[in-house]
């Protein structure tokens, strides 16, 4: 009886998978690294666009370089991301680009970053933890051995809407820059800006 019942699952849930198939759009992966032109508003080609750009730019400034050197004794910055504000009319998880970004600067090798604002309560709970007897003392870790930053990351994502005769152009752009946490001073800054036209 459990053989009947185990097979008439399987043979139902197969059915159903055939009906959702046959009754559904088709779906296919796409060259992740493909220019994106399905609409006119921010996507994932602009972020990867923007992205490189701001890698490319931080990984090779002199005024960074000068910066280690006069501070760091050319040792690798400690960075922390701080707010990068989307000031455009559309939903822009400003995150998903400041990501891509921190994993292209970390992967360089020339920066280190320091953990966000958001997740030290949570290792400062896991480090009293740890500091309650529970773990085991050669493997706990204590408190005063954190990184600190010596710079703020941070921006904002702007842009200009025009329509005209049923034309829309929009203009993007990204703003970035380095600030120095002890000298209150801005290491380094740069603009990317990208223009989309929908006829």
């Amino acid at each position: 009886m459990k053989t009947t019942r185990k097979g008439f699952g399987l043979a139902l849930t197969f059915a159903l998978l055939a009906i959702a198939g046959c009754g559904g759009q088709q779906v296919t992966y796409e060259d992740e690294e493909a220019v994106e032109t399905l609409t006119e508003d921010f996507g994932s080609t602009d972020v990867q666009m923007m992205a490189e750009e701001m890698i490319d730019d931080m990984n090779s400034h002199p005024a960074i370089q000068a910066f280690q050197n006069e501070t760091k004794e050319g040792q690798r910055l400690i960075v922390l991301l701080s707010k990068v504000r989307n000031k455009t009319s559309e939903h822009i998880d400003m995150r998903n680009v400041m990501n891509s970004i921190r994993n292209g600067l970390i992967r360089s090798g020339r920066f280190r970053f320091a953990a966000d604002k958001e997740r030290r309560q949570d290792i400062l709970d896991e480090i009293e933890y740890m500091e309650s007897g529970a773990v085991d003392p050669k493997q706990a870790k204590a408190f005063g051995k954190q990184v600190g930053a010596d710079v703020f990351f941070s921006g904002e994502l702007t842009s200009i809407d025009k329509k005209r005769d049923g034309k829309r152009i929009i203009h993007y752009k990204l703003t970035l820059m380095l600030e120095s946490i002890e000298l209150a001073e801005i290491v380094w800054i740069n603009e990317k800006e990208i223009r989309k036209k929908r006829a």
